[in-house]
């Protein structure tokens, strides 16, 4: 019998226990521990009520003065029509212009058969 099914057996096996080890060590170090048990605070609760007497107040009329009527002041604004302008478009001042010259290639078709981009090679003739 080989070596190497064995070797293999108990590498898994060495691994299998060494990822359980880490996590039963990574569980024991996440879950916290038990509680202690902690005394409740005692809680008080003070409702007082008070007996008041209700009166109702006579009903009279307010003692008020009436404000002085006073003039308006300011400018007094026509009663005219609105004033309106109207603008009038300007015509543009007439520029002559010259046309550029082209720089660059005729792109109609000269010649009956372009050239090749890439030339090919001469090959040698059989001998």
């Amino acid at each position: 019998m080989s070596r190497r099914p064995l070797i293999w057996t108990a590498g898994a096996g060495a691994s299998v226990l060494v990822h359980g080890a880490l996590a039963g060590l990574l569980l024991m170090a996440i879950l916290p521990g038990p509680l202690e048990e902690q005394a409740q605070p005692e809680t008080r609760l003070d409702v007082d009520a008070y007996q008041l007497e209700r009166v109702a107040a006579a009903e009279r009329q307010p003692q008020t003065e009436a404000a002085p009527e006073g003039e308006a002041q300011g400018a007094a604004v026509g009663a005219g029509a609105i004033p309106r302008n109207r603008a009038e478009a300007l015509a543009p001042a007439a520029q002559a212009t010259q046309p550029t010259p082209t720089r660059g290639q005729n792109l109609s078709p000269d010649r009956a058969r372009p050239e090749p981009a890439v030339q090919p090679r001469p090959t040698a003739a059989p001998a």
